[in-house]
């Protein structure tokens, strides 16, 4: 995410560069509607702080459909719209801030009665009064008792579906968002691969664990008819780009191999627990430079040899990207914290 000057009243998710910009100008225009429209110094900080998370919220909506490649039905403005405000509902739900959202819908109105709804009707976003009603709707469905003054404001016959529309725009996302949420079971024919934690953060984490067992095909491949697959040795390569960062062996008389990786600055060294000399079924403990670098790496497991016998390796390959990745909810908190810091230091300015 990045804040900086514009020009113009704008923020926006570049697919080049994989950035979120925020600029400095929407933040003060922001600012001025809550200075103006609000005299309590709380409501103020509320409103500026929903409005700009929302409007970030909305970037990483696209940034996540672009980055995921996920599949949008409609305009991709309209589901960037539901994703934000979805979120932000998330956020602030059963808590002191409940009423945040509120204040999307009210910077809507605002801005369609500073200007008038003036988009032509073949521009990619909604009318300023749709994304109102779209946002009050929302709101409304996620809880109709908590939320039921806004009959007030909602007509009867919209009402009546938003409860829909919210479990429908709700469940659509998680199911969309899921597979790239929750993704450390990898599956092949030949090898699985079980991560924890997966994405891996290297600053929040020193340590990933890679577990690998033989996949649902590879039975009659190796030992016949027999269910039980152990005594076997695995080759495990870890490469990123064109360099090979780790190569070795490892015997396990389970069939399970587990490699727990402690990520530090020293060279790499490959250890493994003495309570089983003879049949080791333990984890290899191996420490070192291996996942050093934010990016993508190759890791490839092959199966070489059965109860001490060469065979013709039984590969697969599996990616793993190690950078600053979260679940919904903590990239919710996350860009939250980063609007909510620099919102506050831009005010302190005004």
């Amino acid at each position: 995410v990045i804040f900086d000057e514009c020009k113009e009243i704008n923020a926006f998710y570049s697919p080049d560069t994989k950035t979120i910009t925020m600029c400095y100008e929407l933040l003060q225009f922001i600012d001025e509607y809550a200075i103006n429209n609000f005299d309590n110094i709380d409501d103020i900080s509320d409103a500026s702080f929903a409005v700009a998370t929302n409007i970030l919220f909305h970037e990483a909506a696209h940034m996540l459909i672009d980055v995921y490649n996920l599949p949008v039905l409609g305009q991709e403005e309209d589901a960037a719209d539901f994703l934000s405000v979805l979120m932000l509902i998330s956020l602030t739900s059963n808590s002191e801030n409940e009423h945040l959202p509120l204040h999307v819908a009210l910077w809507f109105d605002y801005i369609s009665r500073l200007g008038g709804d003036t988009l032509p009707f073949w521009d990619v976003h909604d009318l300023t009064q749709q994304r109102m009603f779209n946002t009050l709707c929302l709101i409304y469905g996620s809880d109709t008792n908590k939320f039921s003054f806004l009959l007030d404001t909602l007509p009867p016959e919209r009402a009546a579906t938003c409860e829909e529309e919210f479990t429908q725009a709700n469940e659509s996302w998680n199911r969309l968002l899921e597979p790239n949420i929750d993704n450390s079971i990898m599956y092949g024919s030949n090898i699985e691969l079980d991560t924890d934690p997966l994405p891996f953060d290297r600053d929040a984490n020193n340590r990933i664990t890679l577990k690998f067992l033989p996949g649902v095909d590879i039975g009659d491949m190796i030992v016949g008819n027999n269910s039980i697959i152990d005594d076997l040795e695995y080759e495990v390569v870890i490469i990123k780009g064109s360099e090979e960062i780790l190569r070795d062996r490892f015997v396990d008389n389970d069939g399970i191999l587990e490699l727990i990786i402690n990520n530090n600055d020293s060279p790499i060294t490959i250890s493994k627990g003495k309570e089983f000399e003879d049949v080791y079924t333990g984890p290899y403990t191996i420490s070192g430079r291996v996942f050093d670098e934010n990016g993508s790496y190759t890791v490839k497991a092959s199966i070489v040899s059965v109860e001490e016998q060469n065979i013709e390796p039984i590969s697969e390959e599996f990616g793993i990207q190690v950078v600053p990745e979260f679940p919904i909810a903590m990239m919710i908190m996350a860009l939250s914290l980063i609007s909510g810091i620099i919102l506050t230091v831009y005010k302190s300015r005004l």
